[in-house]
């Protein structure tokens, strides 16, 4: 089963975020919101937007070959 090509930053619209005013509308949400609270208490560094990237084509086994290369 192939893998959908990542996004890179190009072809995101990243819309800014209020952290102070975001409320979760569902129980995963409040969920998630809290883990991401508690790693951060806990002194856990948040991944920015390339290194997540870079983390999901790792735990996919794509290479920066592969990538341009657009072979899967």
């Amino acid at each position: 089963m192939g893998h959908m090509p990542l996004r890179t930053k190009k072809s995101i619209e990243l819309q800014p975020i209020n952290k102070e005013k975001f409320i979760p509308k569902t129980a995963l949400g409040f969920k998630l919101i809290s883990l991401r609270k508690r790693a951060i208490d806990f002194g856990m560094r948040l991944l920015d937007e390339n290194e997540i990237l870079e983390e999901i084509s790792n735990r996919r086994g794509e290479s920066e070959l592969d990538e341009k290369t657009n072979v899967h």
